[in-house]
């Protein structure tokens, strides 16, 4: 499933369901890390595979885009027909090697996106087959932009990026042309990629 000089080259892997989360929810980790990036939707998307590539070569990753449906007929695919495809697509590559870190959509889906919930799932039954649970990490904890002030909510907008780590992840997210006004959505989240152990 993965080119050998990736096995070879590369310590950490990440699993997405759509081109640019990896750029919204772990872009820092990208440009100081050395990954594997999977996105499961998309593949056959020009305009998204070629956005997903140039991040990839920006940050000097690996990419991995599958074929797996994002919108059918203007809505979105639930995965039912493809579930069981995806999971054994994502078992594969998880159990390709002894990966230092796996990183993944968490379990609310960030802001309740339902491919992303099904992939933290997906990606989560793959580590703990691989027995890699202890290596496997979830993007940080969602909060909307009308709550950043809450109290409550300070604990998970914790070491936000500033300077020139901060620019150089919105560099990223201006190769998502297609994706503007997603980044602008979440743009107020860029700065923190406050990543949780899962175990």
């Amino acid at each position: 499933m993965l080119p050998e000089h990736a096995l070879d080259d590369y310590d950490s892997l990440m699993v997405v369901a759509h081109p640019d989360d990896e750029t919204i929810w772990g872009g820092e980790h990208l440009l100081k890390g050395k990954y594997v990036v999977v996105c499961i939707t998309n593949g056959n998307n020009r305009t998204r595979r070629k956005e997903f590539a140039a991040v990839m070569k920006q940050t000097n990753s690996i990419g991995l885009m599958l074929s797996f449906p994002d919108k059918t007929h203007g809505k979105r695919n639930n995965w039912e027909s493809c579930r069981e495809e995806i999971q054994q697509s994502i078992d594969t590559i998880v159990a390709q090697k002894d990966w230092a870190t796996i990183a993944t959509h968490n379990s609310k889906g960030e802001y309740g996106h339902i491919h992303h919930q099904m992939t933290s799932a997906i990606t989560t039954a793959a580590a703990k087959k691989a027995d890699l649970t202890d290596h496997l990490y979830y993007f940080g904890t969602y909060v909307k932009a009308k709550n950043m002030k809450k109290q409550k909510n300070q604990q998970y907008l914790t070491n936000p990026l500033t300077g020139d780590e901060l620019e150089a992840k919105l560099c990223l997210t201006k190769f998502y042309a297609s994706q503007h006004k997603v980044m602008e959505h979440l743009g107020h989240m860029l700065p923190y990629e406050n990543w949780i152990p899962a175990s």
